[in-house]
């Protein structure tokens, strides 16, 4: 019989973790729909793929869910639900039987970045790491495998078919969109732990540099002030000996 510490799967995760990650793909695939159609709207007519600039604002929820349950594995449950919704529903996004590499791919990528764990926790460089790669992956999965394998119908993508230069600019363009959609991230992740709906042990898995000095300079002031408390208890005894005298006359 397995120890509850040593559980695996789905049964690590609490209720809460579960019904948390439940939220965080609805969410995501919410503002996919939303988003990418507003972007392909712009950039279609220039023939650049709405999903290289859109894809860093989409692929932030996958480090969140990381870091909002302080569970490996988070991302890829995430991912595996869109894949299942986009599959079943048929929303846009979605690349039909090769949903499951578009989709798993970038979340696999997102939990190597996390596998690093410095000592003082994560940081917003994992953010914007994580989703660099997630965004790059999945951009370059449908701009190059789709269009050689053929669209989800089988046909090939014509706009995906592109040579090495746009190719290129397409893949900075992620880049800086998953590094945009990073940060964002982390600004998110700011904002939900203000609302204590993260554990107090999760949070110590991530460093803010402000917060860090500040909490740092407050211990250094608090302990400036018990030591000159405390350098000289005659002196304070004194003290105390003295107002009771000038109070009694």
């Amino acid at each position: 019989m397995q120890e509850k510490g040593k559980a695996r799967g789905l049964k690590a995760f609490p209720v809460f973790d579960l019904v948390l990650l439940a939220m965080l793909s609805g969410l995501s695939i919410a503002f996919k729909v939303v988003v990418g159609t507003l972007v392909r709207m712009i950039t279609g007519p220039i023939g650049i793929p709405g999903g290289a600039l859109a894809g860093g604002l989409y692929m932030l929820w996958l480090p969140l869910a990381i870091l909002l349950t302080g569970r490996r594995g988070s991302a890829l449950i995430v991912s595996g639900v869109q894949t299942i919704v986009l599959l079943t529903a048929g929303l846009p996004g979605s690349h039909g039987f090769w949903t499951l590499l578009t989709y798993l791919l970038p979340a696999l990528f997102v939990e190597l970045v996390y596998l690093f764990r410095p000592k003082k926790g994560y940081n917003v460089l994992h953010f914007i790491f994580a989703n660099i790669l997630a965004n790059i992956t999945g951009t370059y999965v449908v701009a190059t495998v789709l269009a050689n394998l053929g669209g989800t119908d089988g046909s090939v993508l014509p706009m995906m078919s592109l040579s090495l230069y746009p190719l290129l600019f397409m893949l900075l363009a992620a880049a800086f969109s998953g590094a945009v959609g990073g940060v964002l991230g982390h600004l998110v992740f700011l904002m939900v732990g203000k609302t204590g709906l993260i554990k107090s042990k999760n949070k110590e898995r991530f460093t803010n540099p402000l917060i860090t000095v500040k909490t740092v300079a407050e211990e250094e002031l608090l302990k400036d002030f018990l030591d000159s408390s405390m350098e000289n208890p005659y002196k304070s005894s004194k003290l105390k000996n003295q107002n009771k005298e000038v109070t009694q006359q």
